[in-house]
């Protein structure tokens, strides 16, 4: 499957204006932290359990939440992927 949008700063854009710094800790030493949110109907299911796990996870391997608010809000829109 190749997907044509992505979520990245609290945005969801198309892939070619996806962008990271080659001096993010992410790149550099291959830290991160990823959360699959199960959807039911569009909709997110248990999401503030989901958020709860991913906070700990950016602790466990030190990496700072995100400055923005957004990345703990609920979608509002389920993005669409090409097939």
């Amino acid at each position: 499957m190749i997907f044509s949008l992505g979520w990245i700063d609290g945005e969801i854009r198309p892939v070619g204006e996806l962008a990271v710094s080659a001096l993010d800790r992410t790149v550099l030493y291959g830290l991160g932290a990823f959360e699959t949110v199960r959807l039911h109907g569009g909709r997110p299911f248990l999401f503030d359990r989901h958020l709860a796990r991913l906070r700990r996870s950016l602790a466990s391997v030190g990496l700072p939440r995100p400055a923005s608010p957004s990345w703990q809000r609920r979608p509002t829109r389920r993005p669409r992927c090409a097939a």
